[in-house]
């Protein structure tokens, strides 16, 4: 679309008006044959990594309040990080209603 509209005697600043990308966008794009694809980032591991066999092994007994839980890993060296713990037992949750669903 880009190189259509620069074949077509459009400026560079004309292009990024009418798309709504910067100027610099278009002329990268422009000075390649395509839209560059970006880089795959490796997935960053949680700060709860090394606890999420004891979450997992709590959320199995039924307790899924993230405070509950974050008292029982708290001697663990765990810090205020319920946050995580909100979006982990969300995630689970979550999971386990798809599960429910599925075997019904």
């Amino acid at each position: 679309m880009l190189h259509e509209l620069k074949a077509k005697g459009k400026s560079i600043r004309a292009i990024a008006r009418e798309t709504g990308l910067s100027r610099n966008t278009v002329r990268k794009y422009l000075r390649t044959q395509g839209i560059p694809e970006g880089k795959p980032y490796p997935k960053r591991g949680s700060k709860l990594d090394p606890y999420k066999d004891t979450i997992q092994e709590l959320m199995n007994f039924g307790i899924f309040n993230c405070e509950v839980i974050y008292e029982r890993i708290k001697g663990r060296r765990l810090h205020r990080w319920t946050h995580y713990l909100e979006g982990l037992c969300k995630t689970i949750q979550a999971s386990k209603k798809d599960l429910c669903r599925m075997s019904l």
